[in-house]
């Protein structure tokens, strides 16, 4: 019997950017897809989507990565379900700011900066 795949959301402005994601991870995941922060936050809180895993580009139109970060971070989401941060902006303030946003009191860490380098 095959595993039952896990729900990974996809957040990125640039179709083809959410579109190499979704061939890279689409035979391990079922895939949703938001091109902007707003969208994103609006299918992470519908009950009715179990999103399990996020890849979320923080340079965005209407609501940008850092913006929902922290939206989720308020309401406790950031506590269960992990980000992985998706940019072609790799200076370490950037990045410092992102993983810094995904720190929990513990040690533990939910968020891993990766830096994909120029588009």
């Amino acid at each position: 019997m095959e595993a039952e795949k896990r729900t990974l959301l996809i957040v990125d402005d640039v179709e083809l950017n959410r579109a190499i994601l979704n061939e890279i991870f689409c035979k391990n995941y079922y895939i949703i897809e938001a091109a902007n922060g707003k969208e994103a936050l609006d299918i992470i809180l519908d009950a009715r989507k179990k999103v399990d895993l996020v890849l979320l580009d923080l340079v965005m139109p209407v609501m940008d990565g850092f913006v929902l970060m922290e939206i989720l971070k308020e309401k406790g989401v950031l506590e269960h379900l992990p980000v992985v941060v998706i940019t072609v902006d790799g200076s370490e303030e950037i990045l410092e700011r992102a993983y810094s946003m995904g720190r929990k009191r513990s040690s533990s860490n939910r968020l891993t900066p990766i830096s994909s380098g120029k588009k």
